[in-house]
């Protein structure tokens, strides 16, 4: 029984490291990027005109 709590209490820790590796690295590349974390997306259709919808917003 204690194995399987420690595993999992290991497990859990490793799952919370990583969460927290993973959001420091894209919140350092939004920093570093000269748009930050949004890229503006604008559609066009094939004759060169802009598109029936709006602009839309890409989180990166």
């Amino acid at each position: 029984m204690t194995d399987v709590a420690g595993g999992f209490t290991l497990g859990l820790a490793y799952l919370l490291l990583a969460i927290c590796l993973v959001e420091t690295l894209a919140r350092r590349r939004a920093a570093a990027s000269p748009q930050g974390s949004e890229a503006q997306v604008h559609l066009a259709d094939d004759e060169g005109r802009g598109a029936d919808v709006d602009s839309v917003v890409v989180a990166v």
